[in-house]
């Protein structure tokens, strides 16, 4: 039996579980934004319910764009998926919309008693959805073009009008309140270099590639380079160090030189580093969406994933991507060939294009 759908001007409880990773939970905040222009929340006819990872509450914590937060600790298994749905029941929503495209969200939903369950049709998860939307290849449509079309996916469930501006601009708010941090003031330029990511070393930049790229950034550009990571990419920092011949502190404040941050900065903390930085280069990671979102000049390097998928998205923003690799894009966490495709972009070919959006960001008009 289908959903019974609610009745004209009845107020409607939409629950937005939204993606795990940082950079997917950036990714999602143009669908974020479309639904909170949706007419109906403007009349108080919808109630905009954001589920979120505890570990990323700082970005959307005092959001307007939401009436709740539901924060929620990541948990894998049976119990997980039972705490969701209990809490979930608790909130008696009239839909969900799933992004994150796991098996384990959707039987949580249907534990739950949701009426309306919306999200992608993949994981083998189908059948617990009443609105299966088809996942197209990755990289046929970018990755927050997929979950606005979710979003739209959730209107029609739920019989809301679509916004008059069906594409209003993504913002962090929270995020956008930190202030610079005051270290980085000064003559000195700051760029930041992630050259690790979370899912896996495919997506790293080799140790040595790095180092040659912040020891002619030192030299050539006369700035500071922070290494940024959480505490799994201080290995890949360490590597980096001792691979290259500048000058490392662990001081952000002062003159040129390396300055290695990794594992000892919180969300907030990170936040207020980018925002003190001229720009961002690193992998295709968290780090690089949330570099981004600030407005920071960013620029992307890809191998084992697609740009046509996770590009960065902003004003300021391009990526480099190793050719030449039919392998490639892999998804694979851990790199299985001789020759790695991320290895063959070369430090100085990134330090020019990094150079160059740099410049033309602070150009006049």
């Amino acid at each position: 039996m289908p959903p019974r759908r609610a009745a004209a001007g009845a107020r409607r409880r939409l629950l937005v579980v939204a993606p795990n990773w940082l950079g997917d939970l950036i990714m999602c905040t143009p669908a974020l934004a479309r639904l909170a222009a949706s007419p109906a929340r403007e009349t108080g006819d919808l109630e905009l319910i954001l589920g979120v990872r505890s570990r990323w509450l700082a970005l959307v914590a005092r959001d307007p764009r939401c009436d709740r937060l539901l924060p929620s600790p990541r948990r894998t298994g049976p119990a997980g998926v039972i705490g969701a749905g209990r809490a979930w029941r608790a909130l008696a929503p009239d839909a969900v919309l799933l992004m994150p495209p796991s098996l384990r969200v959707a039987l949580a939903a249907r534990l739950a008693g949701i009426p309306r369950r919306i999200g992608q049709v993949s994981d083998a998860r189908g059948w617990l959805l009443t609105t299966a939307v088809p996942r197209r290849a990755r990289g046929a449509r970018h990755y927050a073009d997929e979950l606005l079309d979710l979003a739209a996916a959730a209107e029609a469930a739920l019989d809301l009008a679509p916004p008059a501006d069906p594409s209003p601009p993504p913002a962090l708010p929270a995020a956008l309140r930190v202030p610079a941090d005051p270290r980085l003031a000064g003559k000195t330029p700051a760029w930041a270099l992630a050259t690790s990511g979370t899912y896996g070393d495919a997506k790293s930049w080799p140790a040595a590639r790095a180092a040659s790229f912040v020891d002619r950034a030192v030299s050539e550009c006369g700035v500071r380079v922070l290494l940024l990571g959480d505490a799994a990419a201080k290995p890949a920092a360490a590597a980096v160090r001792a691979a290259s011949r500048c000058v490392w502190r662990d001081d952000p404040a002062g003159g040129p030189g390396g300055v290695d941050l990794t594992g000892r900065t919180g969300l907030e903390e990170v936040v207020a580093l980018l925002r003190g930085c001229a720009g961002f280069v690193g992998c295709d990671s968290g780090l690089m969406h949330l570099a981004a979102s600030l407005g920071v000049p960013t620029l992307g390097l890809f191998g084992s994933t697609n740009p046509a998928w996770t590009a960065p998205r902003g004003a300021r923003v391009g990526f480099l991507a190793a050719e030449g690799f039919a392998c490639s894009p892999c998804y694979r966490r851990r790199c299985p060939m001789t020759v790695y495709c991320l290895d063959t972009l070369d430090a100085a070919r990134v330090l020019d294009r990094a150079r160059e959006l740099i410049q033309k960001t602070q150009e006049p008009g």
